[in-house]
């Protein structure tokens, strides 16, 4: 027969594993939530096309950027449309296209971007373009492997591209889209570790 010493012992023992186990069991529940989550929210996000019609029915100009960003208040899309001089930027929620922010500037610190007076000698309707976003997206995806980080409409050497930035464990490749033929050109960052990062 056990002594009493010995019963005493065994009950914090059994009480332990059955709080570790249960522990372990929440922590595995919730991680497959969490995953169920994501890919969820994966398929009710917004395409880039579809932000930027929505963009457009608030501001009709000619939409040069499509950035997805997740921040503290969930997903959302910045959208960058050239309208008159005036640059109009749009933060978007990515599930239902609400315009939760927007700012608007001159137009006159164009980096590589096309510029208004550019624009007006080009077809500058992305609706006009051979090419959709989508699609451009698509063809980039073809080339690199990784998550698209942001799409802009450039001009380089008369002609209009999509600039699709794709990232891939720090690795960043830029992928040129031609908006008429489809196209494509890549550039790759070499330096991994750029002063973005």
């Amino acid at each position: 027969m056990m002594n009493l010493k010995n019963k005493w012992m065994i009950i914090p023992i059994i009480t332990g594993v059955l709080v570790l186990g249960s522990i372990a069991l929440v922590a595995g529940a919730n991680e497959n939530m969490s995953k169920d989550n994501v890919a969820n929210q994966q398929k009710d996000k917004l395409t880039n096309e579809e932000i930027s019609e929505k963009a457009l029915a608030v501001v009709d100009g000619t939409v040069t950027k499509v950035e997805m960003e997740q921040k503290s208040r969930g997903f959302i899309y910045e959208v960058e449309i050239h309208k008159d001089g005036i640059e109009y930027e749009l933060d978007m929620d990515a599930f239902t296209g609400e315009v939760l922010k927007s700012e608007q500037s001159s137009d006159d610190d164009n980096d590589d971007s096309v510029s208004e007076s550019d624009w007006s000698n080009a077809i500058t309707d992305p609706k006009n373009f051979k090419v959709s976003m989508d699609e451009a997206i698509e063809i980039a995806l073809k080339q690199a492997n990784g998550t698209v980080e942001e799409v802009e409409i450039e001009k380089e050497h008369s002609k209009l591209y999509y600039k699709i930035e794709i990232v891939d464990g720090g690795k960043e490749v830029d992928v040129l889209v031609d908006t008429d033929s489809g196209n494509v050109s890549i550039e790759q960052d070499d330096d991994d570790n750029n002063e973005d990062d």
